[in-house]
C-alpha cells in the first residue's frame, strides 16, 4: 500500500528539533533533519493517521500569544517542497494529500 505524506507545522519556535514525531523537521534556516527512516510507522503525531504515511514538518507557528508572528520561512517551504519531492526517492512512494495540519 502507498503511504500518505503529511505536511505539518509543529506550532513552536524555529529551532525545535525532536525525534519521534516526524520523520522530518525543517527548522527556521530551511535545514531538513531527517530523524527517522521513512519506512517508520510513528505513533506520536496524527491521531489514527500515522500507520503507512510519511511526516514532514516545518519548525514553526509557535508565537506567543499570535502563533502567526512565527510563520514558515521562505527556507522552510522550499525544503519542504523539495523533501515532500524526495520522498519517493527515498523509497517510501508516498502519495500527496493536499490538507494541511497543525
Amino acid at each position: 500500500m502507498t503511504p500518505t505524506l503529511y505536511l505539518h507545522w509543529t506550532a513552536t519556535p524555529y529551532d525545535w528539533i525532536r525525534p519521534g514525531h516526524y520523520h522530518s523537521i525543517i527548522s527556521g534556516d530551511g535545514r531538513v533533519h531527517r530523524l527517522h527512516d521513512y519506512n517508520v510507522d510513528l505513533p506520536a503525531h496524527t491521531y489514527g493517521r500515522d500507520r503507512n504515511s510519511v511526516e514532514l514538518s516545518c519548525a514553526c507557528m509557535g508565537g506567543v500569544p499570535d502563533p502567526w508572528t512565527q510563520p514558515p520561512t521562505d527556507s522552510q517551504l522550499n525544503s519542504l517542497c523539495a523533501e515532500a519531492a524526495a520522498v519517493p526517492a527515498a523509497g517510501a512512494g508516498a502519495r500527496i494529500r493536499s490538507r494541511w495540519s497543525g
